[in-house]
């Protein structure tokens, strides 16, 4: 029998009958604060292991890195790999190396056939005594590629603003573009 406090009855006299069927919890007073209780995350295992939620997933952000790590290596190679074996890349390392002064690198990155024709030291003196030939403004209106040759024509914008033909040859060899001779001038219409 349960007998409920009423104004008239003092707090003290509240009793339960069979307390037993009550959980056993320490009572609490009407200004102890609320404290919800929470499930821990960890679940222990038979073997006592412990499984930890956030562990399982810890595992994803170092795959999604190297996930996209791979793919942005794969486009940058692939790219690279395109870009550097086109003819105009070739032309512009050509005269990028030139203008840079590695005379030495442009001639060593030529094809054997612009070899023949000279030696790295007689390349060096028309560097030298042409300059306007690589140091030039270059427009290319033209681009033929058949096979594994190729033909850039343009023109050479000289000091004086008047304007040169210029023609570059190329090879490809191991799938790489090399300048195999160029030539300026009627030589080049």
């Amino acid at each position: 029998m349960v007998s409920i406090p009423t104004m008239e009855t003092p707090m003290e006299d509240f009793t339960l009958e069979h307390e037993d069927m009550l959980p056993s919890t320490p009572p609490m007073s009407l200004t102890d604060p609320v404290v919800p209780q929470t499930m821990p995350i960890e679940m222990k295992m038979e073997d006592s292991s412990t499984i930890s939620q956030p562990r399982q997933r810890r595992w994803m952000f170092p795959l999604i890195i190297l996930i996209l790590v791979t793919i942005a290596g794969c486009l940058l190679f692939t790219t690279r790999a395109w870009v550097s074996s086109s003819p105009q890349h070739a032309v512009n390392a050509f005269f990028d190396n030139v203008e840079s002064g590695q005379t030495a690198i442009a001639y060593t990155e030529t094809a054997p056939v612009f070899k023949k024709v000279g030696t790295l030291e007689q390349f060096e003196a028309l560097v030298k005594d042409k300059p306007q030939l690589f140091f030039s403004k270059r427009t290319f209106t033209s681009l033929n590629v058949k096979g594994n040759e190729a033909d850039a024509r343009g023109l050479l914008t000289l000091e004086d603003n008047s304007e040169v033909p210029l023609r570059i040859t190329l090879v490809r060899e191991k799938d790489t573009w090399k300048i195999s001779g160029f030539s300026t001038g009627d030589d080049a219409k």
